[in-house]
Order: structure tokens, then C-alpha cells, then sequence
């Protein structure tokens, strides 16, 4: 007798087969017309080896939770799918995982082949505004920047053969640091970045886990994509820095919010909590090996600016809890189509966490090629400020105290005519830079 050897087609299943299904038992022998097996025929009796049960570090009321608050959201902006994924901060444990569009797996013949995956680990795409985070962890890790550094933002910023510009038109405004972040500019953010060379840029990138995949391993995971240094010619050198030209997975940008709210510590995420064997003895898996991508002073800093971003000058009003300090970041970026070989659509994503001053885990939300609306302050945020309202309930987190570091959105003195940035926006102004 040989049983089927039957494997997990996907997912999980996938993922886990080895330690699911364990090892066939195989018996080869005789047996006369009765049925009975001929004494003496047997040539082959291999025992069975029971498969193991695995315990993920999926919570169930949670991922149901993020699960249905998704799909409303997606449904009802009419966005061709979207991704929620929440992370244990001090872990960097999978807590929930949603995706929708889904599928029923007991009825694979009906599901879209799209939809047989998780969009988390699968779906790569450009982040926008969310990546400034990590150009603003740079730069202050590279001490070019404080929180409060003035910088003068123009109408129109001149870079690389083009002209760019901020989302909403605006004069001459004179911003801080935080206030970049807070408002969300992509030329106070090429001001700040272009301040760190392409080479040490990337290096942060890849220390906040981008281009490469997590060591969950979840079946046809992406790497995303990000250029060497070498390559950032032309424009890109520019739209990096804001989050365009390279890509991601929800997993992994959530994981760089993970990084700062754990104090710059990164702990790569996990799926797998363990396995139960034959005697019932659970068995932990392995923990993933952590390591420090920026300060604490600089991850306390970032983490502060990031609360500007749900404060009344920022763009994440959707976002805020009350009673609660929450720090997190807005992001609308151009989708590439595949398809079509051009951008086409939009995500629109918030990612954060609360309390700020002490933050046990991370929400990211992801809505893609929405119908009705782009911005992920309106798009992301309520949903973000949903799962993470239910997660502060249900762990009965106090409410936050006021924070005693105290940033400004807007630059107290303007620069005078002689100060470098001043000097070096005018020699890009004349120079068609």
C-alpha cells in the first residue's frame, strides 16, 4: 500500500509542508484471496511519522479584525486590492497578515490567480512617502540634520534636467526638518537627502531590510527591487530619496517602522511561532537575529517628528487617537502596471504606531489603484486608526502623556542669504541642476 503523497499547494502549507505532512508509512507484501498478507512475503515496512502540528504567530482575532476592516475600506473606495499587517515591535512577530482580495481554499477552481497569494509578502510596489522615513533616519544618523534645521522649501526645485514640485502648490516656505515630514515634501526631502551621498544612502536602505527578502520565506515572496548607489543617475538620484524608483513589500516596509519604534533595533519578522510533536511537546522556533540600523537617540528623535505627521499641521488627521500620541507616516505613490509598461494608478498607505512613547506594535495599511480618492492619510489612515484602536483596547494601554520633546513644523528665523542651503539652491537655480 502507498498513500498519496500529497503536498501544500500554497501559503502556508507551502511553506510548512515538511513539518506538516511528516513521512508516508509504506507496506509492500503479498496477500492471498482472502485478503490476508502471505507470511513470510513481506519485503518492505516502513512506519508512519506523524506530521507536526505548527503554531504561527498569527493572532486569529486580530487578523479577522484587520481582515474585515480591509476589505470595507477596499470595497468601498473601489481599489483592485489592498494589504493590513500588523508587527509585534519588540518581536518583529507577524500578528495579522490580511489581504484582499481573497479566496476560499476549499475552492481554488473560482479564486482569481492573483488572489492565491498574500499581497504582503508578493506584491511589490514603489512606497512614496512612507520611505521618507528612512531618508530622514540617514541624514539625522549622519548628524546633517536636526530636527529643527530650517530649510527653505521653493515653488519649484530644480534637479537633474526637471523641475520638481510638492504635491500642493506653494510659495517660498520656510520649514524644519519636522516639518518636512510632517507636510510631507518631496523637495524638503531631496534638500535633506541630497545632503548624504547616493553610497551611504543605500546602505541605510539595505539596513532597514529593503531589497531583500525577509527570512519568512513565505512562497513566491519578492525581494522588491533597489538599484546599487552606482546606478541612482538622472532623476533617481532625486525620487529615491521620496520614496520612487525602488520597490517594496507591505512586510517590509512596515519592518522599517518596526526598526524605529523599537529604538533603531531591526528584528527581521517571523511567521512561524513553533511546532507540536508526537508527545505534544512544543518546540519554539528559532528567533530572528536582530541588529541596530540607527541610534536611539536618532530612532527617539525620528519617532517624535513622525507624531507632527497626525498633529494639526500634518497629513494623517484620519490617523489620530484620542488620548493617544501616534507617530506614523502618510504615502501616495505612482503604480507601476506591469501590464501596461507604465504607471497607472495609485497606493495610498499609512503606517504607524501607538503610543508613540511606547509602542508595542506596528500597523501598515496598504490601499492599491483606489477609484475614488489617493491619499493615504484619507485612504489608509481610518483604517490604520481602527486596528490600532482595537489593539490599545484590548491590551488596555494608558493613555499617553505629553512628550517633553518638543519640534516645530514651521522654521522659527528664516535662513539668511549666506547660509549654505540658501547659497546651494541658487547655484542649482542657475545652473539647471
Amino acid at each position: 500500500v502507498r498513500p498519496d503523497d500529497q503536498s501544500g499547494a500554497g501559503g502556508v502549507e507551502q511553506l510548512l509542508d515538511t513539518a506538516l505532512k511528516g513521512t508516508p508509512g509504506v507496506s509492500v507484501a503479498e496477500r492471498a484471496r482472502d485478503g490476508y498478507v502471505i507470511p513470510g512475503s513481506q519485503r518492505e515496512d516502513t512506519p508512519v511519522v506523524n506530521g507536526r502540528d505548527v503554531k504561527l504567530t498569527i493572532d486569529a482575532d486580530l487578523q479577522w479584525y484587520a481582515q474585515n476592516a480591509l476589505a470595507k475600506q477596499v470595497t468601498g473606495v473601489g481599489a483592485e486590492s489592498g494589504t493590513a499587517v500588523v508587527l509585534e515591535v519588540a518581536t518583529g512577530k507577524v500578528r495579522a497578515a490580511a489581504s484582499y482580495p481573497t479566496f476560499d481554499p476549499n475552492d481554488l477552481a473560482d479564486a482569481k490567480k492573483a488572489s492565491l497569494g498574500n499581497y504582503a509578502f508578493n506584491d511589490a510596489f514603489e512606497p512614496g512617502s512612507t520611505g521618507k522615513l528612512m531618508t530622514m533616519a540617514a541624514a539625522l544618523e549622519q548628524k546633517v540634520i536636526t530636527p529643527d534645521t530650517g530649510v527653505i522649501v521653493p515653488p519649484r526645485l530644480p534637479r537633474a534636467g526637471t523641475s520638481f514640485k510638492d504635491n500642493e502648490p506653494h510659495g517660498v516656505e520656510n520649514m524644519t526638518a519636522t516639518g518636512v515630514l510632517a507636510k510631507s515634501s518631496n523637495m524638503g526631502t531631496i534638500l535633506i537627502g541630497e545632503r548624504v551621498t547616493p553610497q551611504v544612502m543605500e546602505s541605510y536602505y539595505r539596513k532597514f531590510g529593503i531589497g531583500a527578502k525577509t527570512p519568512v520565506g513565505f512562497p513566491g515572496e519578492s525581494a522588491g527591487l533597489l538599484a546599487a548607489a552606482k546606478d541612482w543617475v538622472s532623476t533617481r538620484r532625486y525620487t529615491i530619496l521620496f520614496g520612487q524608483g525602488y520597490a517594496v513589500t507591505a512586510i517590509q516596509q512596515a519592518g522599517v517602522f518596526q526598526t524605529i519604534a523599537n529604538k533603531g533595533v531591526r528584528v527581521p519578522p517571523s511567521l512561524l511561532e513553533g511546532t507540536v510533536d508526537d508527545s505534544g511537546t512544543f518546540i519554539p522556533s528559532a528567533p530572528t537575529t536582530p541588529s541596530r540600523v540607527v541610534t536611539q537617540d536618532t530612532a527617539v528623535k525620528l519617532s517624535r517628528m513622525m507624531e507632527e505627521v497626525t498633529g494639526q499641521n500634518g497629513t494623517a488627521s484620519a490617523a489620530r487617537i484620542k488620548g493617544y500620541r501616534v507617530a506614523g507616516k502618510t504615502g501616495t505613490a505612482d503604480r507601476y502596471d506591469d501590464k501596461l509598461k507604465r504607471y497607472n494608478g495609485f497606493t495610498a498607505s499609512f503606517i504607524g504606531f501607538a503610543p508613540a512613547e511606547a509602542p508595542k506594535y506596528v500597523v501598515a495599511v496598504f490601499i492599491q489603484k483606489p477609484s475614488a480618492g489617493m491619499f493615504g492619510g484619507m485612504l489608509a489612515g481610518p483604517v490604520f486608526n481602527q486596528i490600532m484602536t482595537y489593539l490599545l483596547e484590548r491590551t488596555g494601554a494608558p493613555p499617553s502623556p505629553k512628550s517633553n520633546l518638543d519640534y516645530h513644523v514651521w522654521a522659527e528665523k528664516p535662513l539668511s542669504p549666506n547660509d549654505p542651503q540658501v547659497i546651494s539652491n541658487a547655484r542649482a537655480q542657475r545652473d539647471g541642476l
